[in-house]
């Protein structure tokens, strides 16, 4: 949806948001989050959650938002 106005709107998918979000912090400062086995540990750890949804589950869905941050407004792209 968008929404009229004369402010400035700026489009950012999901996606984006997350990854820059996520850009902050230290992973490392956790032991569990080191060592050589972490990819392994990832894969199983996605796959249990996978095994663990119940039936139906929908692994994507769109998320449509809009957000007046006041100077600007900020709003995912998807569209219907």
């Amino acid at each position: 949806m968008i929404v009229p106005t004369s402010k400035p709107i700026h489009t950012v998918q999901v996606r984006e948001l997350i990854e820059f979000v996520l850009r902050r912090g230290d992973l490392g400062a956790e032991r569990r989050f080191v060592g050589s086995d972490r990819a392994l540990a990832g894969i199983r750890g996605h796959q249990k959650l996978q095994r663990s949804r119940p039936a139906g589950y929908e692994t994507e869905i769109p998320v449509e938002h809009t957000l007046d941050a006041g100077e600007f407004t900020l709003q995912n792209p998807w569209t219907h």
